[in-house]
């Protein structure tokens, strides 16, 4: 406004100089023109400078003062013609562009009364000469050029004004358009910047502001290459800008800024260029996205997902049997790369010594892998590790103060460090230590990669051990940790596979320990099995580093001397270990001494695998034990043909039941004092087509051994039974008892008494025409089996005799306890009836406690008449041998039952207890 009036002052003060520069009438007064045209001038100056500072009143004054200016103008010029009339229309313009319409009516009205003033100064009504009607003719001349002049100031008024307001609403309009756009470009989170076309930046918005830490009136018309954007990201970025000169855009990039503050901020970029009305390019504006923080979550998530990936690569090559030693190793390597580590450790408990073993490295500690050992206590690094519950992260070990770095990463400068400990089922395994040589803060995510590689360590280090622990148990025996019956072969196999003629040969030896079911039923099994594990140590410790002693289970122990030279060598090996077993074993505070029974077994040239070699060493063995305790016995040739027969005797016997083989023999059991027949023992024939007779002394071992006996025991059970009933058939009368010889194994068979059972019901005989006897070694078998078989049997109504009695332990307390019926006292006290007095006095001990515990008695072996008389002295009831007759088949003892006088007598059985 003020400079408009002022433009509009000095435009007309300038006019009026013209004016008086060009041809004017006589009467203007030049003077008074020149002075008012000065004082405009000064008025357009005052305007200029002061104008701003007025308020509408006071232009409204400025506005009037200028009416009157052109008035004065208009009078000085000398005629109310004059062009200064055009001056009323400006300053009219003016007032209805920037004044309201009722304040541009009233600068109108004052206009038309200034200008009406004028015409009456200077052409006053009725001085002229007027030829035609109307106003002109009513008033003259004057009021028509006024009429005019105010109708046309009124008319241009009213249509600036309606321009005004047109224009007013336009502005208006845009105004709040781009008010709204800055608006919208100041609060948006995208970064907005606004560049000329040569590249210098115009203005930015808040979002700017608070990414970069400048103000948009900072760098106004600066360069943001010049302090913003990163030296390797210059040429990149000017190729951007002349592509988007080029196509106008838009353009999508990535720049990073470098902030006030020295940090950088990814930002994404869209570019455009923008265009004025003429469809020039003159600006370039730029959006832009701060995607720092995505990417970094981005680079954190494909690390991390590189990181579960590498942990699970290591799980899988675990699982698919890498060894410890490859996976440790690749570990080291995964945590090395992805945690950006200098050093890397790997440390694992020994499992007795209790120290850390460094079992793989990467950077100081690689020539020490497998040689280093460090104090498992937590003063050191390592240590501390394994003892933590968790991850621990070092920042600086200049301010450490729970450990210590170890001495050789303190020389390499290790500044920041991260350790986590190997996990175990019941303690750690070890421990993962890592170290940088500069400054670093390790992360939480650092941390739990590495807890996850060691996780897969951990299960592997447990895969590892357990599958350890599973082929050291498949190939030692459990109580003594010494190798098995497979390791020992596995060796032996290979000695012989060594062989070389002429050179040092090996032995085999087979020991069994003397009586050791004495020192298991006495002491108890885990005494026995505490001293089994000391005897495995005493043999080791008297044999050389390169043989091997074994254990085959129970009390057997078997020894590979893998340089034993000939026979006599072995044999003295033999006695070292009978010396060493000489020596006091202390268990519970007492000391026991043993002895073994050995059998050794040169391996010469004739042997081809090991079987055969344990083969001959174990009958060595058994031959040693048949001589005696504390024997040792070297296999030859004599003793192979023993052996031999012995395997083909047991295979003869297998099928023998099936060849109909086997016989039942019958022997008499007499009265002493009458000599009727009182009963049978049966006794097992054996016949083989090819072996001829066979003696039981011969087979009934081998078939105690082989477990055929039950089969054997079964079928004879079977056979006297029917039998039985054969001869209650022919006779009409049932014959006398017969007794049936039973083995310890059979009485331990789970099935002798259904056995029994299941004979006498499908033949039909009566349990009292059965008899069992059995030895004392069954009685001390076990504490509680026999007594329950054999009271199960006495419920049948079965007699239980007591075969050979006073040969073993002859224990009173057992034949308390156990439901015995009959005493058979053994041949060896009968051959002296007669002439040894310490004979007779045993059987008439035996005779006489069986009479007071209630049993029956039955000598056996009885072969002489004096034996008869000092048995029938002695008050024996009962005899059998050959001098009341020889064992014969059924068809040999018919004759005897049917000439029997009467019937036979029968056992005096005793009640079931």
């Amino acid at each position: 406004m003020a400079r408009t009036g002022a433009y509009l002052y000095a435009a007309g003060a300038s006019l009026a100089l013209v004016c008086l520069a060009l041809p004017h009438p006589v009467a203007s007064q030049d003077a008074m023109l020149v002075a008012t045209v000065i004082v405009t001038y000064i008025a357009s100056g005052l305007m200029w400078t002061w104008g701003a500072r007025l308020t509408h009143r006071q232009w409204e004054l400025v506005v009037a003062l200028g009416i009157v200016l052109i008035s004065g103008a208009i009078l000085f010029s000398g005629r109310s013609t004059t062009p200064f009339v055009l001056f009323y229309l400006w300053s009219n313009l003016y007032a209805w562009y920037f004044f309201p319409r009722a304040r541009a009516l009233i600068q109108l009205g004052l206009t038309g009364l200034a200008y009406a003033v004028v015409l009456l100064l200077r052409d006053p009504i009725g001085t002229e000469v007027v030829t035609g009607g109307g106003v002109s003719g009513a008033f003259g001349a004057g009021a028509a050029r006024w009429l005019i002049t105010v109708g046309t100031m009124l008319v241009a008024g009213v249509l600036v004004a309606s321009l005004r307001e047109r224009v007013e609403r336009l502005i208006r309009g845009l105004t709040e358009e781009r008010n709204f756009v800055v608006s919208v470009v100041d609060t948006a989170a995208a970064l907005v910047m606004i560049f000329g076309t040569d590249g210098t930046l115009q203005g930015f918005n808040r979002a700017c502001e608070h990414t970069t830490g400048y103000s948009a009136d900072d760098i106004r018309g600066s360069h943001i290459s010049e302090f913003m954007l990163l030296p390797d990201e210059l040429a990149r970025a000017h190729e951007e800008w002349d592509a988007l000169m080029d196509t106008g855009g838009p353009r999508e990039f990535e720049f990073s800024l470098m902030t006030r503050a020295g940090d950088q901020r990814l930002i994404a970029w869209s570019a455009v260029l923008g265009r004025d009305a003429s469809g020039d390019a003159d600006h370039v504006i730029a959006t832009g996205v701060d995607i720092t923080d995505r990417k970094r979550g981005e680079r954190a998530l494909r690390r991390q997902a590189a990181r579960q990936e590498a942990v699970a690569e290591l799980g899988r090559a675990g699982l698919e049997g890498l060894s410890l030693p490859e996976l440790t190793e690749q570990s080291m390597r995964v945590v090395t790369d992805e945690l950006g580590l200098d050093h890397c450790q790997v440390w694992e408990l020994t499992p007795f010594a209790g120290d850390l073993l460094l079992t793989a490295a990467i950077g100081r500690f690689e020539p020490e892998v497998g040689k280093l050992t460090v104090s498992a206590e937590a003063t050191s690094m390592p240590g501390y590790m394994t003892s933590a519950d968790g991850p621990v992260m070092v920042e600086d070990f200049g301010r450490e103060r729970r450990f210590s770095p170890l001495p050789q990463l303190a020389e390499a400068g290790v500044v920041s460090g991260l350790g986590v400990p190997i996990p175990g089922p019941r303690q750690a395994y070890g421990a993962i230590t890592g170290h940088v040589v500069q400054p670093r803060k390790f992360s939480q995510d650092d941390a739990l990669f590495l807890q996850s590689v060691a996780h897969v360590l951990g299960a592997a280090i447990e895969r590892w051990r357990s599958e350890e622990s599973t082929r050291h148990n498949a190939l030692h025996d459990p109580l003594t940790g010494l190798p098995n019956r497979a390791l020992f072969l596995d060796r032996l196999a290979h000695v012989l596979a060594r062989r070389v003629a002429g050179g040092p040969g090996a032995a085999v030896m087979f020991l069994d320990i003397d009586n050791f079911k004495l020192i298991n039923d006495s002491l108890g099994h885990d005494a026995g099995d505490r001293l089994l594990m000391a005897i495995g140590p005493r043999l080791a410790a008297a044999l050389r580093a390169s043989d091997t002693v074994a254990r085959f289970g129970g009390d057997e122990f078997v020894i590979l001397c893998e340089e034993a030279g000939d026979g006599r060598d072995a044999l003295v090996v033999a006695d070292r270990l009978q010396h060493a077993l000489g020596e006091p074993f202390v268990v519970d505070g007492e000391e026991h001494f043993l002895t073994a029974s050995i059998g050794v077994a040169l391996a010469s040239g004739r042997y081809e695998g090991p079987e055969e070699l344990m083969r001959d060493a174990d009958a060595a063995m058994y031959r040693a034990k048949d001589r005696g305790r504390a024997q040792c016995e070297l296999f030859d040739d004599a003793m192979r043909n023993r052996a031999i027969g012995r395997l083909r005797m047991e295979n003869a016997l297998r099928g023998a039941i099936e060849r109909d083989e086997l016989r039942a023999y019958y022997q008499p059991i007499v009265s002493v004092a009458d000599g009727s027949l009182t009963g049978l023992e049966a006794l097992m024939r054996w016949h083989h087509d090819g072996l001829g007779p066979v003696s039981p002394i011969e087979f009934i071992p081998i078939a105690e051994d082989t477990g055929l006996i039950v089969s054997l025991g079964a079928w004879m059970l079977e056979e006297v039974c029917r039998q039985a009933v054969l001869w209650e058939q022919e006779l009409g009368i049932a014959p006398p008892p017969i007794s049936v010889n039973l083995s310890p194994r059979q009485v331990a068979h789970a099935e002798l008494v259904p056995t029994v059972a299941r004979v006498l019901e499908r033949n039909g005989v009566p349990g009292s025409q059965l008899a069992l006897e059995i030895t004392e070694s069954v009685l001390i078998s076990e504490a509680e089996s026999p007594w329950n078989t054999l009271l199960a049997l006495k419920k049948l109504g079965v007699a239980l005799m007591l075969d050979d009695f006073g040969t073993g332990y002859s224990s009173l307390s057992y034949l308390k306890r156990f439901p015995v019926d009959v005493l058979k006292i053994d041949r060896t006290f009968v051959d002296g009836l007669g002439s040894e007095a310490e004979d007779s006095a045993i059987v008439k001990a035996v005779v006489g406690m069986a009479r007071a515990l209630e049993m029956g008695v039955v000598a056996e072996g009885v072969e002489t008449e004096q034996q008869v008389e000092c048995l029938r002295e002695l008050g024996c009831e009962r005899a059998q041998g050959y001098f009341f007759g020889r064992p014969g088949e059924a068809s040999q003892i018919t004759p005897l039952l049917r000439s029997a006088d009467g019937s036979p007598s029968a056992f005096g059985l005793r009640s079931p207890v």
